[in-house]
């Protein structure tokens, strides 16, 4: 493990991650988790909007690092200008459809009760925070909100993510720095970011919805990606008594926060985020390497993929449609929201994602040196659901 620690980061230590059927359900079951949070007036799972956000930030963190490292093992170099222009593919279509209709419907629609009837002024921010990735702000500051939108500030954080750490890691990677060294400074800031609440004085929206506070669940997904690629993390881990209970343990954490907490218990600020965090990778390290198990049987059913697929497209429309359905009454308010939210998704995936990911896999493989053989394609993340 020593030799593995003080290594650069290499494509030999442990294989190419290949696409896991399993990290999409757990994606499906987050996005069920936060549907079902928000269409319940009183939630079956009211801790299902938090395991969710940290869950999805935890494989965006991974996947995304995962994505970087990999590409420095092979080239040493990573290409900024790929990467980004990779995001934007993936990210800005959906989300500008669901703004064009969003913004007809509620302009369209403004003096009925069912759009909130917000002032032009509310609407124009709102939309403008979305579109600048600067909603979390806005939240955290105590800004107004309309219907339907208030979710999308987890999708701001995720985008800052992606403008900061891609960057800062090429910077380290330049530095020649041992994997050790890497992921200590990744610990640091994981730390420092967990430990902001006992650092400043602040409102604990100001924390919730601060980038600087769930940074360390991004990050944590960084570390676990720097521990994969540097041959830290190894298949005999999950063979350990150790970790199968460390992984039972993890599920009942998970199980109990999403059917137990609320965005008000104070032990989320005082490490609860954090111990989602690590519950979430460890349960990703079982989907990495624990490929004929139950759990990944379950999490590899057809109907699970097929939602964690679309978690994108569901996390983005399912809370308007909901609040647009809001005078319905509970039971077949739901039904009807989850009907349409899909539909939404499922048209969105169709007529927007599907085509602009085949427009990205016309970017160009990153470069490989010859001596290297040919990547194995990871998964792309997929941006996180909203409390």
């Amino acid at each position: 493990m020593t030799k593995a620690l003080n290594a650069s980061f290499s494509l030999d230590r442990n294989p190419k991650l290949g696409y896991l059927p399993a990290l999409d359900g757990l994606r499906a079951l987050a996005i069920i988790a936060v549907m079902l949070f928000h269409f319940c007036s009183k939630p079956l799972v009211p801790g299902g909007g938090i395991v969710g956000v940290d869950l999805f930030f935890v494989l965006s963190g991974f996947l995304i690092t995962t994505l970087l490292l990999q590409e420095w093992a092979r080239s040493g170099d990573i290409s900024l200008k790929r990467f980004y222009q990779r995001r934007v593919l993936r990210l800005a279509p959906a989300l500008i459809l669901f703004i064009a209709v969003y913004v007809s419907i509620t302009m369209a629609f403004r003096s009925h009760e069912f759009t909130g009837q917000p002032s032009l002024t509310l609407v124009l921010v709102n939309i403008a925070a979305i579109a600048t990735y600067t909603l979390n702000w806005v939240w955290a500051s105590g800004g107004g909100t309309i219907l339907g939108v208030s979710h999308l500030w987890s999708l701001s954080i995720e985008e800052q993510f992606y403008m900061i750490w891609p960057a800062a890691l090429l910077v380290l990677l330049r530095l020649k720095l041992p994997a050790l060294s890497v992921m200590s400074v990744t610990v640091v800031v994981i730390c420092v970011s967990a430990l902001l609440p006992l650092l400043i004085d602040a409102p604990r929206n100001r924390f919730y919805f601060g980038t600087d506070f769930r940074l360390q669940t991004l990050l944590f997904g960084a570390l676990l990606a720097q521990l994969y690629v540097s041959g830290v993390l190894q298949a005999t881990l999950t063979k350990l008594l150790v970790y199968r209970v460390a992984l039972a343990g993890a599920l009942l954490f998970l199980v109990a926060t999403t059917l137990l907490a609320t965005n008000r218990v104070a032990f989320l600020f005082d490490g609860g985020h954090t111990a989602v965090a690590i519950s979430s990778g460890i349960l990703i390290v079982g989907c990495m390497f624990q490929q004929r198990t139950l759990l990944t049987g379950i999490l590899s059913h057809p109907m699970l993929v097929y939602i964690g697929q679309r978690s994108y497209a569901l996390y983005i429309w399912h809370l308007a449609i909901g609040s647009w359905l809001r005078a319905v009454d509970p039971m077949p308010q739901v039904a009807i929201a989850f009907l349409l939210s899909f539909l939404a998704a499922e048209l969105s995936y169709r007529l927007v994602e599907a085509p602009a990911l085949r427009l990205k896999s016309r970017l160009g493989k990153p470069r490989t040196e010859v001596s290297q053989p040919a990547p194995v394609a990871i998964p792309e993340p997929n941006p996180g659901a909203a409390a």
